[in-house]
């Protein structure tokens, strides 16, 4: 595990923002504990990914607060590392200069930069790929370097947009266990945007669901199940507990039928 700063709670108060007139988050709360996986899924288009933008320090919103470990959080950009969808890995640098970025930013050393990026490269199945570039490398194994470069990020507060959305269901299924393995061993701050409940299901301690934009959650699911979660649990009578919960809430906001 990389020297990071401790994980702390991440907190929405609130939150109003429009962009062009249209509304896109309404008054919207939601409260990620330190160490927490919470998911939060909802229609397309509702606001999520705007959600996770304010939360990193990307946008500012119009009205309400983003609070880290309880205290208002203006200058909070750095502080909370956001995946996006895409794997947004830089093309001109090796996957090995993609994922040491972070612990250089932070101030690490040349050498140990590049040591810590090397052994989470080999954590996540990329050994002997440090020198290649983005290009030569399959969808899979960039989400593979994305996500360790989240790892190394210097912050153990984690924002992931839709990080398996773009894959095929078997590479989806393999990067939910390395994620969920990461997590059980480092305990980041996480919270997941997701529209696979299966994926929100197996991976989270709660899901929050969100109705049509202007996002504001709706709802809120207790998994409760026990860790760790595989793909023979999708199979478990339990596991279909929360997944209809999830659904009834969708149901009644009008975003499913």
């Amino acid at each position: 595990m990389s020297e990071a700063a401790p994980s702390s709670s991440i907190e929405a108060r609130a939150l109003t923002l429009a962009l062009g007139g249209t509304p896109v988050l309404d008054g919207l709360d939601l409260r990620v504990a330190e160490g927490e996986f919470v998911a939060l899924v909802g229609p397309s288009g509702c606001g999520k990914s705007t959600l996770l933008s304010v939360l990193a320090g990307l946008a500012e919103p119009d009205a309400g607060d983003v609070l880290i470990d309880g205290r208002a959080a203006p200058g909070r950009l750095g502080h909370l590392t956001l995946m996006p969808q895409s794997d947004a890995l830089m093309p001109w640098r090796t996957v090995l200069g993609n994922v040491r970025v972070g612990p250089l930013l932070g101030g690490a050393s040349e050498e140990d930069a590049t040591a810590a990026a090397r052994r989470t490269l080999a954590r996540f199945g990329l050994g002997g790929f440090e020198d290649h570039y983005p290009h030569a490398l399959s969808g899979g194994m960039r989400q593979r370097a994305a996500l360790a470069r989240t790892m190394l990020g210097g912050t153990r507060m984690w924002l992931l947009d839709e990080p398996f959305g773009a894959l095929d269901a078997l590479t989806r299924a393999d990067l939910r266990g390395v994620l969920a393995e990461t997590w059980m061993r480092d305990r980041p701050t996480t919270l997941l945007v997701t529209h696979d409940l299966d994926e929100a299901v197996l991976l989270a301690d709660r899901v929050l669901v969100c109705g049509p934009r202007p996002a504001r959650v709706v709802g809120e699911v207790a998994i409760g199940l026990p860790r760790p979660r595989t793909l023979d649990d999708l199979v478990d009578p339990a596991f279909s507990v929360p997944r209809a919960e999830i659904l009834s809430i969708l149901r009644s906001t009008g975003a499913l039928a």
